[in-house]
């Protein structure tokens, strides 16, 4: 990532000072999507034309005084979620020919609050998997080894971010969707608590199956401070999906660390050691937390779980509940 690319609370304030129009930001933005693209393949649909024409609006309702939050900033979304005019596809041949004719209901409070959907991204199959590939539209990878996955199943959005041409972006996380990626690459995403966005217009959809309790819709991002700029603006009951709430959102900036316990967890009996890159950066992060007034314990998954399951199986065994058959009739279309 770029030391030297604003956040999209930088651009923003750009915007508004009027050091650059929404149009110059939203084709810089569909030119680096562009770029990006031919090494990592993690644009799954876009309409630049339409992208261009929301800018030029935008320009025109700032200069008629038009101060909405996001107004001008370009945003790309996640291929399970419905972005009007372009298609859902999740990655399946059953869903060929679709195209959504209106927003999920986190896209239209985004665009609401003036920001411009410019590209949506590439998932696994039904985002069912920790790497970004599918019969449809191909394998994405890492932006800085090819021979890497960026992980998934926002995979696609975790490449454009990691590759600086996304500023900011929209995922969804059941057992680690945004959180997998982020890591993988290096940029930073926030799973809400589940109930805090509502999931109207994502497909497949999670609420009638083993993942209902586990899914959520989140921000994903370069830079910390833009998770805190759009969640507030995604967050809500909508008033279709029953398990989405009302509930106020605290103040990050309020929170002290002082007093707090935070637990690590480096290596996994499960899995290889990590590397000397990631223990040294989860090292330093302990180190930050404990200078700030928070007490860091190492913790052991073996004395975390006893001889009872795993937090993966338990995932495992709640998604897979229904025995596929949510699954199952999400690709009745599909024909190759």
């Amino acid at each position: 990532m770029s030391a030297g690319d604003p956040s999209a609370v930088g651009w923003l304030a750009r915007l508004r000072a009027g050091e650059l129009s929404a149009r110059e930001l939203t084709a810089r933005t569909l030119d680096r999507i562009d770029a990006a693209d031919a090494t990592v393949h993690a644009v799954v649909s876009q309409d630049r034309r339409t992208a261009l024409e929301a800018a030029d609006a935008a320009d025109a309702a700032r200069r008629a005084g038009d101060r909405r939050p996001l107004l001008g900033l370009p945003i790309t979304v996640k291929d399970c979620l419905d972005v009007r005019g372009l298609p859902t596809l999740s990655g399946t041949l059953a869903r060929r020919g679709h195209v959504a004719d209106g927003d999920a209901t986190v896209v239209a409070r985004l665009r609401a609050a003036g920001a411009i959907p410019v590209a949506k991204t590439n998932v696994p199959e039904l985002c069912s998997s920790f790497e970004t590939d599918n019969v449809v539209h191909g394998r994405t990878d890492h932006p800085l080894d090819p021979a890497r996955t960026p992980g998934g199943s926002s995979g696609g959005e975790a490449a454009l971010l990691g590759a600086d041409a996304s500023i900011v972006g929209v995922g969804t996380d059941g057992g680690g969707s945004i959180r997998v990626p982020a890591h993988y690459v290096g940029v930073v995403g926030l799973r809400p608590t589940v109930g805090r966005t509502p999931e109207t217009g994502a497909w497949p959809d999670t609420r009638a199956a083993g993942t209902a309790d586990l899914t959520c819709l989140g921000p994903m991002a370069r830079h910390v401070e833009d998770l805190a700029l759009l969640l507030p603006i995604m967050s809500g009951a909508d008033g279709i999906d029953p398990f989405a709430v009302d509930v106020a959102l605290g103040d990050p900036d309020a929170v002290g660390l002082r007093g707090l316990r935070v637990g690590i967890l480096i290596d996994h009996p499960d899995a290889p050691p990590v590397t000397p890159g990631v223990r040294a950066a989860v090292d330093a992060a302990a180190r930050t937390l404990e200078g700030l007034g928070a007490t860091v314990e190492t913790l052991d998954v073996r004395t975390l779980v006893g001889d009872g399951p795993t937090a993966t199986e338990l995932f495992f065994a709640a998604a897979g509940a229904d025995g596929g058959a949510g699954m199952r009739a999400a690709t009745a279309g599909a024909d190759g």
